[in-house]
């Protein structure tokens, strides 16, 4: 079909256009943009939308060869800067995939269907329609018309040709569309959080920090992630958060006492400085929200037992002395009891097949990436098969989930060499979380990162991961008393802990057996807090026999440090006395803290409508230790509200059996009937912070 040839009644018809209608509710319901706060007209690539231009006479005789519908992106001086799109009338003759048709003519309004190309760069946009026609004399005249309106262009995770497609309706509802989830915890306790991805602060503030990378890498999904993931942090750059992992957090906010990402953004573009402060959950959450926004499946993914490799040899490692007390400052690598990144979801075409799916992506500076403190994407099958050769940081996130661990007794004489006592293969990556789509449950995703450990699969994937570098080998010894551990995976803040270490004499005469433990309180990143008390038990096991040493921590001993998620850790070693055997490990107990429970005053306000006036009952549970709270605050977030409410409490004692609070809020307007929407609620004192807690709410018309 050629271009369309008007005839020439129609080449003398002239007319001019008056404004532009960007048909935003039409366009929005369309494209899936709808939940956006914003006015403007937001468009997914790979996908036309809708315009009507108004004219000043009717139109239905008159050609559009000369009309072109053009974007631009910048105000830069010089055109090269910018992002110049010219979009001209469809003609089968030419293979591009911008174009437009008139699709509709009537009275003195003409719509289009504008096209535009699923490799569109991902950016705000001016709109304009260009047209030109002949006046009286013959002469060419050349106009234009400006919409009123910004508009933006994401990616698009419903269009097959675009590297973010997402098959799966319900997999696109929760990782593109869900404003609120879970980020896993210490002991897999999940926390609610306001990903807020929708609001127009969010939004904007992630168009803004995506402008700032050059144009050429905006189409490009790969380009996006790894950018945003560099802007996250504050490290070299002035991006969103800045970490701080001091326990000194004056003039700024504690980490655990954010709900979510919107206040982070909002202080942000308030103050035009990176916000103080964040930690790994906070980074992963802002992540969340900027790739969501920009139309990137995502998924916050918490690693329980991560390693930090830090001299890039795939193992981590642990030095003891000869007494077996923890060396904590003598490697650089170090095991966070938990660390949450981020999976995005995009095909790879710079990889070799099968690659492409979900990627990670870390916020959480830690190690430079090319000069910058980035991380990602990281193809989780290349992952998982231990090509750690490919881009980007493979090798890194390799090591955090599939790391073996090897245990170094350090001699006392400096000339001698560390010589190793174990090699643990299990210990590094485990549990690793995500909420589940569709539902409130956790989801375990360590099959995406690993094949099962100890499998013939997963060993080989180590051994591919560590092609030029080999684990020590161990020294011969005796293994005549066969020891085992177990310690609770974690423990209520009013409880203790207890190690329990078996050892079984599989001899046929008695062995005298030594077992030294040496425990610290430590913060999720593994750095000590306090050292607790040393203990020993030596105990003489009979032939064939065995024999339970048993070790408690009392919950005094970590009683003033609740404030943050701390973790005991317990490292101790096994020595028979006449054989020399050695064994050492080490464990952690995770010590929990509480969370608010939350009610309704009448259960029947779990559906809601706009206006409402929703009455809760707040129960803060006694504390060990805390007798008074003081300099007490509710909050309360959530997209159900149309602002966070910050309410003032008066000190009170605590009772047995906790302390109630009353609270109430407002259900803002437009919202969606078919969603459901989530309140969070945190209580904030200065004995402890952040304890929180959710409630659903389901929106009647």
């Amino acid at each position: 079909m050629k271009r369309q040839n008007p005839s020439e009644a129609e080449v003398q018809k002239t007319m001019s256009f008056t404004s532009i209608d960007g048909c935003v509710e039409e366009n929005h319901m369309k494209h899936h943009t709808d939940d956006y706060e914003s006015k403007a007209l937001i468009v997914r690539r790979g996908q036309p939308f809708n315009i009507v231009l108004n004219t000043d006479s009717d139109p239905t005789n008159c050609s559009f060869d000369d009309v072109t519908v053009s974007l631009q992106s910048g105000t830069s001086n010089k055109r090269s800067r910018n992002i110049i799109i010219n979009i001209p009338l469809y003609s089968d003759q030419e293979e591009d995939e911008r174009c437009f048709k008139v699709i509709e003519k009537q009275g003195k309004q003409v719509k289009l269907s504008v096209y535009i190309s699923k490799d569109t760069i991902v950016s705000k946009y001016s709109l304009s329609v260009k047209y030109s026609h002949k006046n009286a004399q013959g002469k060419r005249k050349y106009q234009e018309i400006q919409y009123n309106q910004d508009v933006f262009i994401l990616f698009n995770p419903w269009c097959k040709a675009d590297d973010v497609y997402m098959e799966d309706v319900n997999l696109r509802n929760e990782y593109v569309l869900n404003d609120s989830g879970m980020v896993y915890m210490n002991n897999m306790r999940a926390r609610p959080w306001l990903f807020g991805q929708f609001t127009d602060v969010v939004f904007r503030c992630t168009v803004g920090l995506l402008e700032t990378t050059s144009k050429y890498r905006r189409d490009n999904v790969r380009e996006v992630a790894r950018h945003l993931s560099a802007m996250a942090n504050s490290f070299d750059n002035n991006g969103v958060l800045e970490g701080n992992w001091s326990g000194e957090y004056e003039g700024g906010t504690k980490p655990w006492q954010w709900n979510g990402s919107v206040k982070i953004f909002e202080k942000y573009r308030e103050t035009k400085e990176s916000v103080k402060f964040g930690q790994c959950w906070v980074f992963s959450g802002i992540i969340t929200s900027m790739m969501r926004a920009m139309g990137i499946p995502c998924r916050s993914v918490t690693n329980y037992s991560s390693a930090h490799d830090t001299d890039n040899n795939c193992t981590f490692d642990k030095y003891y002395d000869e007494e077996m007390n923890y060396l904590e400052d003598e490697s650089d690598d170090s095991c966070w009891n938990f660390h949450v990144w981020n999976d995005v979801w995009m095909a790879r075409p710079d990889l070799p097949a099968g690659m492409g799916g979900w990627q990670a992506v870390d916020g959480t500076p830690q190690e430079e990436s090319k000069g910058v403190y980035r991380c990602g994407p990281a193809s989780l099958q290349a992952i998982k098969e231990g090509n750690v050769h490919y881009n980007y940081d493979t090798k890194f996130v390799f090591a955090e989930v599939n790391a073996d661990t090897v245990f170094w007794r350090k001699p006392k004489n400096e000339g001698e060499k560390p010589e190793p006592v174990r090699i643990k293969s299990n210990s590094v990556g485990r549990d690793m979380s995500t909420k589940q789509p569709t539902s409130r449950w956790r989801q375990d995703v360590t099959i995406d990162y690993k094949y099962p450990e100890g499998s013939l699969l997963e060993r080989a994937a180590v051994r591919n991961a560590m092609s030029k570098t080999r684990n020590p080998a161990l020294p011969e010894v005796s293994k005549d008393v066969k020891f085992s551990s177990k310690v609770p995976y974690d423990t209520d803040c009013n409880s203790g802990v207890d190690l329990h270490v078996k050892g079984e004499n599989t001899t046929a005469k008695p062995l005298t057996v030594s077992v030294v433990v040496t425990a610290q309180l430590v913060r999720y990143t593994g750095v000590t807090l306090k050292k607790m008390s040393r203990k020993t038990n030596e105990q003489v096991i009979p032939a064939n026999g065995a024999h339970d040493f048993n070790f408690h921590y009392d919950a005094t001993e970590y009683v003033d440090e609740l404030d943050e998620d701390v973790t005991v850790r317990m490292s101790y070693m096994a020595r028979v006395i006449e054989t020399k055997q050695i064994y050492v490990n080490q464990k952690i107990c995770t010590i929990k803290k509480p969370d608010v429970k939350l009610s309704l005053v009448d259960p029947k306000q779990s559906n809601v409508k706009a206006g409402d006036e929703v009455h809760i009952t707040v129960v803060v549970p006694n504390i060990c230790g805390i007798k008074k709270f003081t300099k007490c605050f509710l909050n309360m977030e959530g997209s159900i509200l149309a602002k966070e409410i910050q309410k003032p409490i008066a000190d009170m004692v605590v009772p047995n059996e906790g302390t109630t609070i009353q609270a109430s809020f407002v259900v803002k307007d437009q919202l969606k009937t078919s969603k459901s929407y989530e309140l969070i609620v945190s209580f904030d004192c200065a004995q402890i912070s952040g304890i929180n807690s959710d409630m659903e709410f389901h929106v009647q018309q």
